[in-house]
């Protein structure tokens, strides 16, 4: 089974943008996204994914990354991601 990370930051412009999209493609795409904002500093799961901008989506399983993206997309896009990665 696929899990899916999202990686933001309440500062962040494109983030406030492509979230609403990433979660209502999502709910399209009957996955569940987990978030995790990079400012907070508890959760190394960005490191470990090599996360070093954002907003970014991690697709991963058993802990290793099977897919991600990095920054502003289109719906097109996202549905298309979400097709190849669960």
């Amino acid at each position: 089974m696929t899990d899916y990370t999202l990686f933001t930051s309440p500062t962040c412009h494109p983030c406030k943008r492509m979230k609403p999209l990433i979660i209502q493609e999502a709910i399209a795409a009957d996955v569940v996204i987990e978030e995790s904002d990079v400012m907070d500093g508890t959760d190394r799961r960005r490191y470990q994914y090599g996360v070093t901008s954002v907003p970014a989506l991690v697709a991963h399983r058993d802990g290793e990354v099977i897919g991600s993206f990095v920054g502003v997309k289109s719906r097109a896009d996202l549905v298309e991601w979400f097709k190849a990665t669960q």
